[in-house]
């Protein structure tokens, strides 16, 4: 009779942990805030032929608006920008992932001007004018914005930030949010770089 019930058993056991791997998955399932830069920002579509290339005037702060701890790789943002919001170009020209990585999206180089090939979508509007750098994270597990930077995004923030002061000597550091009305990137870029401002 035991043996009977046996193949139920076993049915149950894979069942349970069937159900125990997909709740952990939905549990780390990827959220991106509905607001996120990632969805919202519109793509700004310049030809080479009406492109004027502009004196670089900020370096604008931004947050993914994905939960933190989220490590997405140069390949996975590049794939997302041109196959989910077909963009021409992606909207950072680096991300800094939760260990600090940097990958870099759109080149920039040394000449402070933004030449056609250094555009990335980062601020409609002002692109031509924009060095555009994102850490991974700046949402909580609900979306709700929130400051995630880890130790070592911090640390990597501040090294970008200090090294294109020094190259541009002129360039402000600013947030997405002083630009338009989103939390973006989940902390106060004035206050915290106010001494790179003056």
């Amino acid at each position: 009779m035991a043996h009977r019930k046996l193949p139920y058993i076993i049915l149950g056991a894979v069942l349970l942990i069937i159900t125990l791997v997909l709740s952990y998955e939905l549990n780390r399932t990827i959220v991106i805030a509905a607001d996120s830069d990632l969805y919202l920002e519109q793509e700004e579509n310049f030809t080479f032929s009406e492109f004027r290339s502009k004196k670089v005037q900020y370096l604008v702060l931004h947050c993914t608006a994905s939960q933190a701890g989220v490590d997405h790789n140069k390949k996975w943002f590049l794939d997302f920008f041109k196959n989910e919001r077909k963009f021409s170009r992606p909207g950072y020209n680096i991300i800094i992932a939760p260990n600090g990585r940097k990958d870099t999206l759109v080149r920039f180089d040394n000449d402070g001007y933004v030449q056609f090939d250094e555009l990335a979508n980062g601020v409609a509007g002002i692109n031509s004018e924009c060095i555009h750098l994102s850490y991974q994270g700046g949402i909580d597990r609900y979306g709700n914005p929130k400051d995630t930077r880890t130790p070592a995004q911090k640390k990597a923030i501040e090294e970008e930030v200090r090294n294109t002061k020094l190259k541009f000597p002129w360039i402000k550091i600013k947030g997405h949010n002083e630009f338009s009305k989103k939390a973006c990137p989940s902390f106060n870029v004035r206050q915290e770089y106010l001494i790179y401002n003056n």
